[in-house]
This record gives structure tokens, C-alpha cells and sequence, in this order.
């Protein structure tokens, strides 16, 4: 039985629900933009497989901002909390 008390199974447990969620919406997100897509993909049909690795390289970098940004935010408010220590 999982000891719930225990803060290293506390973060654990933490870690694989937020990543349950975020694979949830990355899917929801993922069907919006593939729907938003769906007429340039039929215009530009001679792209062939193309496209898939030209929507998977925009989805990347964007992937690749976010979590950098949210990297830069927390390092900010940890170093904020530092100094008002």
C-alpha cells in the first residue's frame, strides 16, 4: 500500500497526475489544430508526408518555448523567494 504521508511518494504521485493531465490536453490541442489544418492539408496535398513533419517541427518549437518559458518563470519567482528570505 502507498504510504501518502511520505513526501518523496507525495511529489511522485504529484508528478504522474500532472503528466496525465498534460498528455490529456496536448491531445485535446493537438485534435483542435489538426481540425484547423485539415483545409491547408487538402490545398497543399502534394506535400505528401511533408507536412506531417512540417506540423510536427512547428509543434516542437512551440513545445520547446513554453517549456522554456515556464523554466525562466520558476527560476524567477525561486529566486525572488530567496531574496525575500
Amino acid at each position: 500500500m502507498l504510504n501518502l504521508k511520505n513526501p518523496k511518494t507525495q511529489r511522485i504521485l504529484e508528478a504522474v497526475v500532472g503528466s496525465f493531465v498534460g498528455m490529456i490536453v496536448a491531445l485535446a490541442w493537438n485534435s483542435f489544430i489538426d481540425s484547423i489544418l485539415v483545409p491547408l492539408r487538402a490545398k497543399f496535398a502534394f506535400l505528401g508526408i511533408i507536412w506531417y513533419l512540417i506540423y510536427a517541427l512547428v509543434i516542437t518549437f512551440i513545445a520547446i518555448f513554453i517549456v522554456t518559458s515556464y523554466v525562466h518563470i520558476m527560476e524567477k519567482v525561486s529566486d525572488e523567494e530567496t531574496e525575500g528570505n
